[in-house]
C-alpha cells in the first residue's frame, strides 16, 4: 500500500485528543523495504518537528478506508502518518494530500481565533512575547551546553582511543 518512492511533502494537521490508538499501525505493516521505511520515517519526523512536534510519542500509520470522504484512493484506501505527543496529548497527522475533515477544519478555525484574540490583548501579547523569549534563550543555553559536552566527550575519546599521541598532561580531578 505504501509508495515505492519517498514522499517529502505533507499537509500537517494537529488534533486534540485522539485517545484510542489501537487502530494506529506500525509502519512495518505497510512497508516491505525497511530501508525505504526508515528514510520515510526520518522525513516525517522532520516535518512533524517543523510543525511543533516536540519529538516524543510513537510514529505510526492510520489507514483510511476507501469509502470515507477523506480517502483519496477508491480501491485501497489511504494512509496518513500519526504521532501523539506524550506531554500534552496533541496528535500530529501528516497526509500527502489535503484532508477535508470538518473536525480538522473546525479545529484549525478555533486555533486561528485563539491566536487572533491574543493579538488584541496587549498585556497578554507582551506576556506571551516575554515567555517565548525566555523559552528561546533557555533553548540556546541548553543547546550550547549539549554542544560543549559533545566536544569535550569527543576530545576525551580522541585522547583515549589514540593513546594520548598529543602527549597531553592529564591529572586526576576531585569531583563532587
Amino acid at each position: 500500500m505504501c509508495s515505492n518512492s519517498l514522499i517529502d511533502f505533507f499537509y500537517v494537521y494537529q488534533y486534540q485528543f485522539i485517545d484510542n490508538l489501537s487502530y494506529i499501525l506500525p509502519p512495518s505493516t505497510f512497508y516491505d523495504d525497511t530501508n525505504l521505511m526508515e528514510k520515510q520515517i526520518a522525513i516525517v519526523k522532520k516535518i512533524f518537528v517543523e510543525n511543533g512536534w516536540e519529538g516524543d510519542g510513537k510514529i505510526g500509520l492510520i489507514w483510511i478506508p476507501p469509502f470515507l470522504d477523506e480517502s483519496f484512493d477508491d480501491s485501497c484506501g489511504s494512509l496518513v502518518w500519526h504521532v501523539k505527543q506524550d506531554n500534552d496529548g496533541i496528535s500530529f497527522i501528516a497526509s500527502e494530500r489535503k484532508l477535508f475533515s470538518n473536525r480538522l477544519l473546525e479545529n484549525l478555525r478555533k486555533q486561528l481565533k485563539e491566536a487572533s484574540d491574543l493579538k488584541n490583548d496587549k498585556h497578554l501579547s507582551d506576556k506571551l512575547y516575554n515567555s517565548i523569549l525566555v523559552f528561546i534563550q533557555n533553548d540556546i543555553v541548553s543547546n550550547l551546553n549539549v554542544f560543549i559536552d559533545e566536544c569535550y566527550l569527543k576530545f576525551l575519546f580522541h585522547i583515549f582511543n589514540c593513546k594520548n599521541v598529543d602527549d597531553l598532561k592529564l591529572k586526576p580531578i576531585k569531583a563532587n
